[in-house]
């Protein structure tokens, strides 16, 4: 199985977003918050099971199949080839198994594909201004958490943090940011509430 997911049609249409920062942080936050969601509908099923494409800002076919290939190979490695019963058929020991793999496999998926950001976008971001350094992150913060600052910071979060928590980093750095606003009389959250930003997130075709 390979270290590193292969995406070059993916690769390719984040690259044509590099002039809307926002978006291509929203796109690229949807297919990482989706890896949470195309394991578990993966682990409800058998092996061989193929989720259908997730419903994003760009085609997640190639994704998809990807991480379901990924996931095919993992569940025969370990021998878990039956799907899981789901929590509420379950005690709290018989969720165990579910919950450990389904966090093992979320995690080398959510890796993989970060090294992958980094490794194919790194120029883009590189030659991005300030101001649209803050917008990706924005964008990216908007589906991971809700995206409810005013000021974003002019770090890239994935050339910072690279295969590190994203989400947390965003948030304690945003935090950090609104205690600096705050103190100087400034507004630190926008107004409308994350509804917004919570319809971004990935569901399926």
């Amino acid at each position: 199985m390979s270290d590193l997911l292969q995406l070059p049609e993916t690769v390719h249409a984040m690259r044509k977003m590099a002039g809307s920062p926002f978006n291509l942080g929203v796109a690229i936050g949807q297919l990482l918050f989706g890896v949470d969601v195309l394991v578990h509908t993966h682990l409800d099923n058998e092996a061989d099971f193929r989720n259908r494409p997730l419903k994003v800002l760009i085609s997640t076919t190639e994704f998809t199949e990807a991480v379901d290939s990924q996931l095919h190979t993992l569940r025969l490695t370990k021998g878990c080839t039956e799907k899981f019963p789901k929590d509420m058929e379950v005690d709290r020991k018989g969720r165990r198994p579910r919950r450990k793999n389904a966090s093992r496999f979320i995690n080398f998926i959510e890796i993989q594909y970060q090294k992958l950001i980094r490794k194919e976008l790194e120029g883009v971001f590189l030659s991005w201004n300030d101001k649209q350094t803050a917008s990706f992150n924005e964008g990216l913060d908007c589906v991971l958490n809700n995206g409810i600052w005013i000021v974003y910071p002019t770090e890239n979060v994935v050339l910072k943090v690279g295969e590190g928590d994203w989400s947390k980093w965003l948030e304690s750095t945003c935090d950090e940011l609104g205690m600096v606003e705050s103190k100087a009389s400034r507004r630190v959250l926008k107004d409308y509430p994350g509804e917004i930003c919570r319809g971004l997130r990935p569901t399926f075709m």
